[in-house]
């Protein structure tokens, strides 16, 4: 039996549920994981380290082992598994810290054939596979010192182990499934939308023949596991989260753009919105598809294995989505597009089931090509998108100051890009300006004895005025700011904007540069001119 239903039952089911691996699926397998490495590790250095990454790695290399839970308990996970990477002994560039994802990427898109293969057919195994190596949204976080990569190998994996422990009806394949999901959620919290996803997929199956004591065992170690960190997330609050703008339309469609791994980045032109809506409507004809067969396959046969296989690609995408809406919606928004990466695979398995399922080879041909263009454009336009300059801001400001030259960095939080940048490269020994030491107070909020130390305010008033009991100062500010020929700051906005109400007319900008799209970085000398 499985999941209640007798092999008499299920018929043909019982060939995807049984299914053993051949020569050609182990070289699928090799081929997958093969392109997704070399899709990741192409110009796996090229970008500078950012804000986040800098956190990890700081995480990482913090002795007191009570620091993996300063993120709120969120990424503890793989903040540990950095840890141990890190200590090796390898060193701390770009390439060793995100190497770990790079690999991540691989067994991922492995496991995602091996799921598809058990719970489908050969074809949309390789569709499904096909589609995530080369969707844009899962190369560009394979290449980052971030948990996204890890998280979606191991949620891959809790679902393929779920669909073995359902056919097996055995205590020890509910239990890993169990530990799985623990360690899904202890790598990013959001994925206990997972873990509700593949429960509410249940009903799909014969809920009285299900094996309830393995599966209770199984739910009873993913919540003793996963206690510390959601306590830990629960007395944080939204501390971390607190930056995401308000619930809009403009975010879900960022998140759906994700998803399909065409996420244009916002643009008066008129070309990328275009293409943007083109794409949008694209993928959601293709999900809608996958979702109607689904949904079909369901009516037809009953509380099935075929029933369920097509239900794991519907509530793995939209029981995350819908629940992630409804509490963005009332309470504190959670779309950012990153945070839905594990989704990526639902995404595909959509798709793929969509494709399969044309009419004709050369209908499926065409529109997996299509399909295939729209991912890998993506991925080219992905490469070499400098989104801070980091390591461009550092090298002239290094270039450019002098010995015991003082700097200031606005908000105080981005020293760590530039701490990490510095370290790797000593230049002239520089005099920081530390609002954080001498003027503001970290967070004081403690958490089984942890102490935010990572996260502090950054008001720019105290910054700004820290800053003018000094003739010259430079300024690391991540913010776009415009400066005119005499050196006076014309434009500025954000955090920008209120350092330099703060600071006052009497200063002038003698040199300086901006660096990342749209200047996110600014490195300038900071002068006061003479009082008259």
């Amino acid at each position: 039996m499985l999941g209640g239903v007798t092999t008499e039952e299920r018929g043909a089911d019982a060939v995807h549920a049984r299914t053993v691996l051949d020569r050609r699926d182990w070289a699928f397998l090799a081929l997958f994981a093969a392109v997704a490495a070399a899709l990741c590790l192409y110009k796996l250095d090229e970008r500078s380290i950012w804000l986040d990454e800098a956190v990890a790695l700081r995480i990482a290399q913090t002795p007191d082992l009570r620091a993996l839970l300063s993120d709120g308990g969120n990424m503890a996970a793989y903040y540990l598994f950095l840890k141990g990477w890190l200590g090796l002994g390898l060193g701390q560039s770009e390439w060793v810290a995100r190497f770990p994802s790079v690999m991540f990427s691989a067994v991922g898109s492995a496991l995602l054939y091996l799921l598809a293969r058990r719970l489908f057919d050969r074809r949309v195994a390789f569709v499904a596979a096909l589609l995530l190596t080369v969707n844009s949204s899962f190369v560009r976080y394979g290449q980052e010192a971030r948990s996204y990569a890890l998280e979606l190998m191991i949620v891959t994996a809790g679902w393929l182990v779920l669909s073995v422990a359902l056919e097996r009806r055995t205590v020890r394949w509910f239990l890993l499934w169990g530990l799985l999901s623990a360690v899904a959620v202890a790598t990013h919290l959001l994925a206990v939308l997972i873990v509700a996803a593949q429960l509410a997929s249940l009903l799909l199956l014969r809920l009285s023949k299900l094996p309830w004591k393995a599966l209770l065992a199984g739910l009873g170690v993913a919540a003793f596991a996963s206690a510390p960190v959601l306590v830990v997330a629960a007395r944080t609050g939204n501390v971390h989260i607190a930056w995401i703008p308000p619930m809009s339309i403009k975010a879900v469609r960022q998140v759906l753009l994700f998803l399909g791994g065409n996420n244009f980045e916002p643009s008066s032109d008129w070309w990328p919105q275009t293409i943007s809506v083109l794409v949008l409507a694209i993928l959601a004809v293709g999900w809608a598809a996958g979702l109607w067969i689904a949904v079909r396959t369901a009516l037809r046969r009953g509380r099935s294995w075929q029933a369920w296989s097509c239900g794991v690609a519907a509530f793995w995408l939209i029981v995350p989505l819908a629940a992630a809406t409804a509490v963005s919606s009332v309470a504190q928004s959670l779309m950012v597009p990153r945070y839905f990466i594990a989704l990526l695979p639902a995404s595909s398995l959509l798709l793929a089931l969509a494709v399969s399922h044309l009419q004709s080879s050369v209908l499926q041909s065409m529109a997996l090509g299509l399909l295939v263009i729209l991912g890998l454009s993506g991925v080219a336009r992905s490469y070499g998108t400098e989104e801070w300059g980091w390591r461009q801001a550092v090298n002239y400001l290094q270039q450019a100051a002098r010995p015991g030259d003082d700097v200031l960095i606005v908000p105080a939080h981005q020293r760590m890009p530039l701490d990490y940048y510095v370290g790797r490269n000593p230049g002239p020994l520089l005099d920081y300006i530390s609002p954080r030491q001498r003027t503001w107070q970290p967070v004081e909020r403690s958490v089984f004895g942890v102490s935010e130390a990572f996260y502090w305010p950054s008001p720019p008033r105290e910054a700004a005025l820290l800053a003018a009991q000094r003739h010259q100062f430079w300024l690391v500010i991540t913010d776009f700011t415009r400066w005119d020929a005499s050196g006076r700051v014309t434009e500025a906005w954000g955090r920008a904007e209120t350092f330099f109400q703060h600071l006052g007319p009497g200063f002038v900008v003698r040199s300086g540069r901006a660096f990342g799209p749209s200047g996110r970085v600014g490195v300038l000398l900071m002068e006061s001119e003479p009082v008259p």
